[in-house]
């Protein structure tokens, strides 16, 4: 039982086809199967080789395409705003550190170079 499906004892998608019953449940239980395989036998990269040929036969249909470049290009889309805006973010703290750390810098040369010119001006 995978999915929630019963396989009506051992009868594969091809079984389920010859007896006229053309339901996607049998056929989604293998799929899932397969790609369970997989993962156990390739580690998570499987995951993403099954999510890529799914993507790739949604492409290849014209009623589908349409829907599945705009989810595609959607989540396209998310990742590349929120790494716009996790660089934007660090680029922004970094270099308020920078700038702090300069600041700081310079109020010490500062207060150096002051004691230093009394030093010399009460050596006199």
């Amino acid at each position: 039982m995978r999915l929630g499906i019963d396989m009506n004892a051992g009868m594969t998608w091809v079984d389920h086809l010859r007896e006229w019953d053309y339901s996607i449940t049998p056929v989604l239980a293998w799929l899932w199967g397969v790609v369970e395989f997989n993962a156990v036998k390739h580690g998570p990269i499987a995951y993403v080789a099954a999510l890529a040929v799914v993507i790739a036969i949604l492409l290849s249909f014209p009623p589908t395409r349409g829907m599945t470049k705009a989810i595609c290009s959607a989540v396209v889309r998310g990742l590349v705003m929120y790494a716009q805006l996790v660089f934007a973010l660090v680029t922004v703290k970094g270099l308020s550190f920078v700038a702090r750390v300069l600041l700081t810098l310079f109020h010490k040369c500062r207060i150096w170079i002051v004691e230093t010119v009394r030093r010399l001006r009460s050596t006199d």
